[in-house]
């Protein structure tokens, strides 16, 4: 699956979206939300309606974070975990267009993946960023440090 995606070179995850749109033959659409978590909601989610995808993502954090929480609803998306098209969806969207999300986290569906399908949707995340090289082995250090490293995207080469 990881090998048909047309993964941009330098990489950019709004370019790489576009061709899954192509592909796929159905609008995605990014909405980057200021405080989505702090309002109650997960870091991203993916809503469908008959006509397109939106992927809601959190935008207060690191790019890497933001790439990796976008990658994970792709993953959904592209494994087709949302089985059917729900009118909730198209309702919801209308509100979200209409008065923001902010308004309607409370109505936001609750789509309980099963853990299975959340690993898939990890791992093809996990996937693309190795194929493009933002995660590598992990730091040997331990603790806060290795953390933090891992936080802001910092990759040590093996030597160091």
């Amino acid at each position: 699956m990881i090998r048909e995606l047309e993964i941009p070179d330098p990489f950019d995850v709004e370019r790489l979206c576009a061709g899954i749109e192509r592909r796929r033959g159905r609008t995605l659409r990014l909405h980057p939300v200021s405080g989505l978590t702090s309002l109650g909601a997960p870091s991203g989610m993916w809503v469908a309606t008959d006509s397109a995808d939106h992927i809601c993502f959190e935008s207060d954090t690191s790019p890497i974070h933001r790439d990796h929480i976008i990658l994970h609803e792709v993953g959904h998306i592209l494994c087709e975990h949302n089985h059917s098209v729900l009118e909730d969806n198209r309702v919801l969207m209308r509100m979200i267009e209409d008065v923001g999300l902010e308004q309607v986290v409370g109505y936001l569906p609750r789509i309980r993946y099963s853990n299975v399908e959340e690993q898939q949707a990890e791992m093809i995340a996990t996937l693309v960023l190795e194929t493009i090289g933002r995660l590598s082995a992990p730091s040997p250090l331990r603790g806060i440090v290795a953390g933090l490293e891992s936080a802001i995207g910092y990759h040590r080469s093996p030597s160091t």
